[in-house]
């Protein structure tokens, strides 16, 4: 590996494509460690509902950002940038090719591209006021409003990419044009990055989908969140307001029943699929890869152990 800039590999898709498998597959084959780019793994104890590696598939390749933090501790996209990129380092210092799999957008496009973030909170007084707006109408009416006050800006920017509708939004409250501001048109990765994504079938994904919430119920996911709770971590916590542990917790206060319970996180778990791949449909350095039943066929794992052996000079 030559290359000036250090190799990344990235595994993008909705929940239950299968970018785990295809993770462990290729750190085998090319000598690689995982990082989770999921932003609930790195809650300790939240296993089941989080669908984090198993015991054995972390004991066949080392894994990263997972288990780091209590569910009680806060944490950010721009803590997971900053410990990604010191992981990374890592593992190329020790000759090892790092591939990140997880399905944040956020989290990954914040990486691939070294977004900057403000020391301390992250936020600026005024983008602050920016975010508030975003609670308040929606993400969609502020591009709404940037398309008319900018269009050129807004062409350029996918209604499902808040932090540059944010940053644009930021520089109209300044008086400037975000159109005039390439940082919103031109993006350069300080790394070498082949990004697979992962999708299929809608209706073969969904019911993937429902399958594993299943799974997970049988997996014990109730006595999981009733132990969370018993130990205090209560939904006052970000982490325990994330997908399926909120609804368990309806369900454990005797709000629901857990059929009903299963059939919400299931729909749920639909619409966060759904959003995932609106998300990273954007990124046009992805190259997708439609599965027939969440596993690819020898012709694509073939192209892309072409790829990674061309793009990363690897024998």
């Amino acid at each position: 590996m030559t290359n000036e800039k250090q190799p990344l590999i990235f595994i993008v898709g909705p929940t239950a494509s299968g970018k785990t498998a295809l993770s462990l597959n290729i750190a085998e084959k090319y000598n690689g460690e995982i990082i989770s780019g999921d932003s609930m793994q790195v809650y300790r104890y939240m296993d089941i509902g989080t669908a984090k590696a198993t015991t054995a598939e972390r004991t066949r390749i080392r894994h990263h950002l997972i288990d780091c933090v209590e569910p009680n501790e806060p944490y950010s996209v721009a803590h997971f940038q900053e410990q990604a990129k010191a992981i990374i380092a890592d593992i190329r210092s020790r000759g090892k090719l790092p591939i990140i799999a997880g399905g944040t957008g956020l989290y990954a496009e914040a990486l691939m591209y070294d977004y900057p973030f403000d020391a301390g909170t992250g936020e600026t007084q005024l983008r602050h006021r920016v975010r508030e707006r975003i609670v308040e109408v929606g993400l969609a009416a502020l591009h709404a409003e940037l398309s008319i006050a900018d269009p050129e800006a807004a062409k350029r920017i996918h209604p499902n990419d808040e932090r540059r509708i944010v940053r644009a939004i930021e520089l109209m409250m300044t008086g400037e044009m975000p159109s005039a501001k390439r940082e919103l048109t031109v993006r350069e990765s300080p790394y070498e990055l082949y990004v697979i994504g992962l999708s299929m079938d809608r209706a073969k994904l969904y019911a993937r989908i429902d399958q594993r919430v299943v799974q997970m119920f049988e997996a014990g996911w109730i006595q999981e969140v009733r132990s969370l709770l018993a130990a205090g971590f209560t939904t006052e916590f970000p982490a325990m307001r994330g997908l399926g542990y909120k609804e368990l917790n309806y369900f454990l206060r005797g709000l629901t029943t857990e059929a009903e319970t299963i059939r919400i996180i299931q729909r749920n778990t639909r619409r966060f699929a759904k959003r995932q791949l609106s998300w990273f449909r954007h990124m046009p350095i992805i190259e997708w890869f439609e599965l027939a039943e969440c596993v690819l066929i020898d012709e694509q794992w073939r192209k892309i152990c072409a790829t990674i052996e061309s793009k990363f000079r690897l024998n």
